[in-house]
């Protein structure tokens, strides 16, 4: 059965390895993940989506534009044959057929119009569909690049921290259970530090709050695990360092 102060000399160790533990993973956090280029692309897609969705609708409507100025030009070209056969020789008709190829003329111009209007549209519609396509693929080139440096320096940190885990079952065995559970519940309210090493000062190594004097001869003395009054961490006598 270990004494006190040799399973508060194997805590601060242990501590020592939780705290080396704790900054690897938080190592890890701090590095780009991906998440925010994932969120810049996300929105970038529904921009694309956008934009390609109105680019359909243009050149369908600058196709639609230009089958009715088709229509329109056979259907000119037809009255204008018939107009020029000589087969039409009473005036009333030959003013008609005219009147005809008048408003046909004015509908082509404005068919043209439509037309040179709707490909202006549909050519802007393409580029903007293409500059958010080129877009797109270059965040997703450097999302690929940052999540495999992610991955890469994860599964590392996972190997570091199996490492300094062994070293921790290694010293954890020879601890007094009851104590042990003491200070992995300390740690977990404490933000990490479940120990600290009183100073010669009779300073508590965490917290930095000067102890009672009744209190330091209790850690000294050392007949049972004393805590911290302020932070409530366990208190290990300078000599368990």
């Amino acid at each position: 059965m270990p004494t006190l102060l040799e399973d508060l000399h194997a805590l601060l160790s242990v501590q020592a390895i939780d705290t080396r533990i704790e900054r690897a993973k938080s190592a890890l956090n701090t590095l780009d993940s991906g998440a925010d280029i994932a969120a810049v692309y996300n929105a970038g897609k529904a921009e694309f989506d956008a934009l390609r969705a109105a680019m359909v609708k243009a050149q369908s409507e600058q196709k639609d534009a230009e089958l009715k100025l088709q229509s329109l030009e056979e259907k000119r070209t037809e009255v204008e044959k018939t107009l020029y056969s000589g087969g039409i020789t009473a005036s009333r008709e030959l003013d008609s057929l005219n009147m005809q190829l008048d408003m046909l003329e004015r509908q082509r111009g404005d068919f043209e119009e439509t037309v040179l209007k709707a490909m202006d549209f549909s050519n802007v519609s393409l580029k903007n569909a293409q500059k958010a396509e080129a877009r797109l693929l270059a965040l997703a080139e450097k999302y690929k690049k940052v999540r495999a440096a992610y991955k890469q320096q994860a599964v590392k940190v996972a190997a570091d921290v199996s490492e300094i885990e062994k070293e921790r079952v290694g010293l954890i065995t020879g601890i007094t259970p009851t104590v042990l559970g003491r200070y992995d519940t300390i740690r977990m309210k404490r933000k990490g530090i479940g120990i600290a090493l009183m100073g010669t000062d009779g300073a508590c190594g965490a917290c930095h709050t000067k102890l009672s004097s009744n209190l330091r001869d209790d850690v000294l003395v050392m007949k049972q695990p004393m805590t911290c009054e302020h932070c409530g961490r366990l208190l290990a006598p300078p000599s368990a360092a």
